[in-house]
């Protein structure tokens, strides 16, 4: 039996260096012309060397191309390398096709590493490299690159075409775009063409009473929101509000170059400048300037009855200003002392006297006259006849009230004073054209008058009945 087993060994190895060729098959067939060995069976296969990893690696100098089984893990290896340099290989794929398709779910998938940490992990060969993913159309006209960082730009970026935009969008509808990154830098949000840094397309949400506006920084319990109308009855308003829960500091700061200058307290609704914990409606803490033009050294602060704030000298009145129960027609002495007419007359038709034709001595005439012609007309009227009223008596029982102060030191003014009042009656207004009464006597039976139609002065008889207007000094 081994003399038969020989001599066909031999005959085989005869064939091999005759034909270069070999065939092992059960049917006769040739060799495949290409084939140096050529092994049909659809019955059986083939075996190549079978080992462990430990076994595969302790091979001497394998051949490249060498093939071998590694029993570990069940896989074909091959060497790459060189018999100096092994590099066994995995012949076999893991990954599985379904058409034109292939895909891959086994575990993790590495580029440039054989130790992936993630699904898909992609490294380049050195610190310096560039791109390690590209994406883009058939000639790169489009494209994307990821750059992982290099050694002295420590920073990953992604670059893209210089004439492109990056857009970020959702299937939502087909396609929606919500934010691109135009070619020079500028970023849209809501828009197609961003003229700023940052432009944001406002949605009209300017109600930031009850809405979140346009834009938010913060959470559902402490935020900042912004937001600007669009259209309608309030197209243009703009607003921007700090929310908080109660208790919270909630307080807006407004400042610069590291300082905090303005803070809106939302839990006390004030304004502080230099506080945040402002004790009235605005609170400064510090000096102010308001420059309106009345601006000037030594002058304080005074506001009408409106509240509008002008500057004026300390104790300095001018004409037209509403103080001491009237307005201020006439001013002497840098505006310090001055005349204030009543806001109104207080008789359209009154008598001189009480029924007396008398001489009361009133005769004085100038500035502040009328204080004593008053007084020295109701002293001798009053003790001829007490019952009855006059234009004297009227203006010193006048009283008026303003900013909580009552004024009653009121009189009948003098010629040189009416005729003051007559200059000024469009400014004091309320005034008739007839012709009102002065506290100057001109005899027993005459006094002094104007006519406010034309500013001429006369001497009427007393028992005249004429307008009046009372005045005081300050």
């Amino acid at each position: 039996m081994k003399k038969v087993l020989f001599i066909s060994l031999l005959l085989l190895l005869t064939g091999i260096g005759a034909f270069a060729q070999v065939g092992i098959n059960a049917d006769n067939s040739v060799p495949e012309p290409s084939a140096m060995l050529d092994v049909k069976s659809v019955t059986k296969g083939v075996l190549v060397p079978r080992m462990t990893a430990a076994q595969r690696d302790a091979i001497s100098s394998p051949a490249t191309g060498l093939l071998v089984f590694c029993t570990d893990n069940n896989q074909y290896y091959s060497n790459k390398g060189t018999p100096g340099t092994p590099n066994w290989i995995m012949v076999n794929s893991q990954w599985l096709s379904a058409g034109s398709d292939i895909y891959f779910n086994a575990g993790k998938v590495g580029i440039g590493t054989g130790t992936p940490d993630q699904k898909l992990s992609i490294r380049g060969a050195g610190p310096d490299e560039g791109p390690i993913m590209q994406l883009g159309n058939s000639d790169l006209s489009h494209g994307l690159y990821l750059f992982p960082g290099r050694q002295n730009d420590p920073n990953p970026f992604i670059l893209w075409s210089g004439t492109d935009p990056l857009r970020f969008a959702t299937s939502l509808n087909g396609f929606t775009e919500w934010m691109r990154i135009a070619p020079d830098g500028k970023v849209g949000i809501g828009t197609s063409v961003p003229a700023t840094i940052l432009d944001i397309a406002s949605g009209g949400n300017w109600d930031l009473t009850t809405g979140e506006g346009d834009f938010r920084i913060g959470n559902s319990l402490y935020r900042l929101k912004m937001g600007m109308a669009l259209g309608g009855a309030g197209a243009g308003a703009a607003g921007i509000m700090q929310y908080g829960l109660p208790g919270g500091y909630n307080v807006l700061a407004l400042g610069a170059q590291g300082y905090k200058i303005l803070y809106l307290n939302g839990n006390t609704q004030r304004v502080g400048i230099g506080t945040d914990a402002p004790v009235a409606a605005l609170d400064v803490h510090g000096t102010f300037a308001l420059a309106d033009g009345t601006q000037g050294a030594g002058k304080v602060l005074t506001s009408d009855a409106g509240g509008t704030a002008t500057w004026a000298n300390a104790g300095i009145h001018t004409i037209g200003e509403s103080y001491g129960g009237g307005i201020v027609f006439y001013v002497y002495d840098n505006g310090r002392h001055g005349l204030i007419a009543a806001t109104a007359d207080q008789s359209t038709g009154v008598q001189w006297y009480n029924g007396s034709q008398i001489a009361t001595g009133t005769t004085g005439d100038g500035i502040n006259a009328s204080v004593m012609n008053t007084a020295l007309i109701v002293a001798a009227q009053i003790a001829q006849n007490w019952t009855t009223n006059f234009a004297a008596k009227i203006c010193a029982d006048y009283s008026a009230t303003m900013d909580g102060v009552s004024y009653g030191d009121w009189y009948l003014p003098s010629k040189y004073e009416v005729n003051l009042l007559y200059l000024q009656k469009a400014l004091i207004g309320g005034f008739s054209i007839g012709y009102y009464w002065s506290s100057s006597e001109n005899n027993e039976f005459t006094a002094w008058s104007q006519a406010f139609s034309n500013g001429f002065q006369t001497a009427f008889t007393k028992y005249a009945t004429l307008y009046v207007r009372a005045v005081r000094a300050f």
